[in-house]
């Protein structure tokens, strides 16, 4: 894995540096036939409208700086799993695009090598011979029923880690499914609430029908005079209250059986019942009030819809 940060003030800041100079930098160690050091794109800092997500460009542009940052400062190297690449991703940067490769020694050589008279990049520096030496006195050797660094260093490691990985898959898919299996069975015996539910009071019937009254009055209110319209009124509550007084209202007045049958029935019609009784009381109580024929037809109505709610009409 090769990482490298450019940092420098925004008066001088220049991305075509690092893009370019950098990169091209490490295409020297590239050959036709062999392989290359090729750049991943993706974990560089260039957000734009057009790259995918395109969304919140300069959000993901702010998350993919501070990543690369600390990774670099941290030096961590990107995980393999996939659960491992989820733990490490942010809302707005998935670690899904950071990769890392391996190289043998001779890919290391060609990269990173200490100077010497074949290397042509250092021919100047003077080479300084060492003394030879023999092992240290006491080292450990190899065979002898003592297990030696060959023989450790010979061991399958990867295969190894590849088995403890698969191992650990397995364990998770299992507790997966069991997960399942017990949510399903504890779901059986998950406590169930249940609300009582409202009883809705019935509409009681009056038992009588108004039907020959009521058209009585329409007509008397068809006159259109003044004393008419007033009497029509007057009559279509003095038809109420014998009618409250039939289905069992209790009460001294017309008001207080309205009240009664309003809080034991709690019919849709009360608010312009009482609208109705309070004009009849104008019209009773208040010398010279007047009622225009289009009002009387509209209180006429309001009586009319409570009776039919009762189902006395």
């Amino acid at each position: 894995l090769i990482r490298f940060c450019y940092i420098s003030p925004k008066e001088i800041f220049y991305d075509s540096f690092a893009r370019r100079g950098l990169v091209g930098a490490f295409r020297q160690y590239a050959s036709l036939d062999l392989n290359g050091l090729r750049q991943n794109y993706m974990v560089s800092t260039r957000t734009q409208v057009w790259y995918w997500p395109h969304i919140f460009p300069k959000i993901r542009n702010e998350f993919k700086k501070q990543r690369l940052l600390v990774s670099y400062i941290k030096r961590d190297i990107p995980p393999e799993t996939w659960m491992g690449r989820v733990l490490t991703s942010k809302l707005f940067n998935w670690n899904f695009v950071s990769y890392r490769f391996e190289m043998n020694t001779e890919g290391i050589a060609s990269l990173f090598h200490l100077p010497t008279s074949l290397v042509l990049t250092a021919p100047h520096i003077k080479r300084s011979d060492s003394r030879k030496g023999g092992p240290p006195a006491g080292m450990p050797k190899g065979g002898g029923g003592t297990m030696g660094i060959d023989s450790f260093s010979s061991w399958n490691w990867r295969g190894i880690l590849s088995f403890v990985r698969w191992v650990f898959i397995v364990l998770d898919i299992i507790l997966v499914i069991n997960f399942i299996i017990t949510l399903k069975q504890a779901w059986k015996h998950h406590p169930k609430f249940r609300y009582p539910k409202r009883k809705i009071r019935k509409q009681k019937s009056a038992g009588v029908n108004v039907s020959a009254e009521w058209v009585k009055i329409v007509e008397k209110s068809g006159d259109g005079s003044r004393d008419a319209l007033s009497t029509a009124i007057i009559e279509a509550d003095k038809l109420l209250d014998d009618t409250l007084i039939k289905v069992g209202a209790v009460g001294e007045t017309t008001a207080e059986r309205i009240r009664w049958f309003e809080k034991k029935f709690s019919p849709a019609t009360t608010d312009s019942l009482w609208q109705a009784h309070n004009i009849r009381n104008n019209i009773v109580h208040i010398s010279g009030f007047e009622i225009s024929p289009r009002q009387t037809e509209s209180v006429l109505r309001m009586y009319e819809e409570f009776f039919k709610e009762i189902k006395a009409l």
